[in-house]
């Protein structure tokens, strides 16, 4: 749900709250089909939303904290940039979001499934884009969604006439007709609940009980699984893991979830197909050659030595090739052997004994890799079966991850010897990792060999368990860093507290405890943050 009309109502009137009062702080676009929109609060924070397109499953993420464009990134819209932010509006009839600026400027996201861009007005002229605009502007629809929902949900009377119209048409048709903002998905969500479809009374107020849960929105996220993604949810739902206070906050976490569930999914592609292709090559080598064609291979090269040793003057040069009888079955046609004409027939014998005894020792090194190549297909086989009963790809890709040799691109650090490091890893946003600890050797190896003095540190506060250390971002970066904090609040044992303390700060202010075991240390500087455990 979340590009549904009403998700996208409520999170307009949050921005608001919010943004009415600040200013736009910077926009720019750092990856292909995103674009970047920094504000600063009314209290002084910074906020930003990051539009995506391309991608059905997101559409409006959030982040806080500062997230500065790198120093090659140009920023885009510009003559807008410091532009005092009057108010920020749901439209009355499409998905929509309004932000009206100083100076008769204003930003419209269009949070189409199929169209999602950002435009630029002034004076209610369009002057650019994020996405090249198509040559006709498609038309509006012309509706008061809430207003008209509210008129339906109030008067039965009226919603009954209503649905009479056109009664040979579908019930979802008519549904669909008198019914603007709600989508395929709430469609199904209201004839699931009117198990009496045939009843009109009943579906009315199976209607307005949905149009009421819709108004107060209880915000959560339903765990992705196998074939599915993620799901934002405002609706009570039996299958919901977390709730939130706001939109906001269930949009961060939604979107550093789904953002995560894509990286599992490249990860575990990348992994199968190294899979198979180790599993392809151990095939090859089992049913490339056998030890009876090798054996073959040695008693022919011996046979032609002896046949060039039979010849009356061995000591001679002949040209190549040379055709003798078959002394060992006479009955049989001449054979013809080749020669290298540099050398004698001798020479040439030698020359095929040693085939043979090269042949006959290869057949001991292919039988150790064939038996060796059989255990492999087995273990990669039985590794996917693992894998496969499994029904998160996250926990797919790390189940994979921690038992095979293979580098997924960009993800797992290997050390200068080629070998894997011993860290759990965490994609939580495209270019910010976190790394986690397996044990006291893995935490202090992570801390003092892996961590450079600029990452982040992350620990629970006052019990044991693991390091983590967040690469590719600042403390500024709120959502990570919180994102970060309960994934390592997860891997201590205050797991199943409410909510547990962890420490970060900066790498540099961690020195190893003198005369202690591996993983002890010493925190100059700190910062707390109470935070919900989560495994992911």
């Amino acid at each position: 749900m979340h590009r549904s009309y009403f998700t996208l109502y409520h999170t307009a009137r949050e921005l608001n709250d919010k943004l009415a009062g600040g200013y736009v702080f910077e926009i720019f676009s750092q990856r292909k089909n995103e674009l970047t929109l920094a504000f600063i609060t009314n209290t002084g924070e910074h906020l930003q939303l990051i539009v995506v397109t391309a991608r059905p499953e997101l559409a409006l993420c959030v982040r806080e904290g500062l997230n500065r464009k790198k120093r090659n990134t140009a920023g885009l819209m510009t003559e807008i940039t410091e532009r005092e932010i009057s108010c920020i509006s749901m439209d009355r009839g499409d998905r929509i979001i309004h932000i009206a600026l100083s100076g008769g400027y204003a930003l419209e996201l269009h949070l189409f499934p199929a169209a999602t861009n950002v435009l630029l007005r002034l004076n209610g002229t369009c002057t650019d884009s994020f996405k090249k605009l198509p040559a006709s502007v498609p038309s509006r629809f012309n509706h008061n969604i809430i207003r008209e929902l509210e008129e339906l949900a109030y008067h039965e009377e009226f919603f009954l006439e209503q649905l009479e119209k056109a009664p040979e048409k579908p019930l979802e048709t008519r549904l669909n007709a008198m019914l603007p903002g709600f989508d395929r998905k709430l469609l199904c969500i209201l004839l699931a609940r009117a198990e009496r479809q045939d009843s009109p009374e009943h579906l009315y107020r199976t209607f307005a009980e949905l149009f009421y849960e819709l108004l107060d929105p209880e915000p959560g996220i339903v765990p992705g699984s196998d074939t599915t993604p993620p799901q934002l949810t405002i609706l009570p739902d039996s299958r919901v893991t977390r709730r939130f206070n706001c939109m906001l906050e269930a949009l961060s976490a939604y979107c550093g979830r789904t953002w995560q569930n894509i990286s599992a999914r490249q990860r575990l592609k990348e992994l199968k197909s190294n899979l198979l292709k180790q599993k392809k090559k151990a095939e090859n080598l089992h049913t490339d050659i056998t030890a009876k064609e090798l054996e073959q291979t040695a008693q022919q090269a011996t046979m032609i030595g002896q046949l060039l040793l039979a010849q009356p003057d061995p000591g001679s040069r002949h040209t190549s090739p040379i055709v003798v009888e078959n002394l060992f079955k006479p009955e049989d046609q001449p054979i013809s052997i080749k020669l290298r004409e540099e050398l004698n027939l001798r020479e040439n014998a030698e020359r095929y004994f040693k085939q043979a005894s090269k042949a006959r020792n290869r057949i001991n090194v292919l039988e150790h890799q064939q038996h060796t190549a059989g255990k492999e297909i087995d273990r990669i086989q039985k590794l996917l079966e693992e894998a496969e009963r499994l029904a998160d790809p996250v926990e797919k890709a790390r189940y994979l991850e921690e038992h095979l040799a293979v580098k997924p691109r960009g993800n797992r650090k290997h050390n200068k010897t080629g070998k894997q490091l011993p860290f759990k890893t965490i994609a939580l946003s495209p270019g910010i990792t976190l790394y986690i600890g397996r044990n006291a050797q893995s935490n202090d190896q992570l801390t003092f060999g892996f961590a450079k003095p600029r990452d982040i540190w992350l620990h629970a506060r006052g019990t044991a368990g693991s390091h983590g250390i967040l690469k590719g971002c600042s403390l500024q970066n709120t959502t990570e860093v919180r994102r970060a904090a309960e994934i390592v609040a997860f891997h201590s044992p205050a797991r199943h507290s409410e909510l547990v303390p962890v420490i970060v700060t900066e790498k540099k202010y961690i020195r190893r405890l003198s005369k202690s075991g591996p993983g002890q240390v010493k925190i100059d500087r700190e910062e707390v943050l109470m935070v919900h455990p989560s495994s992911a």
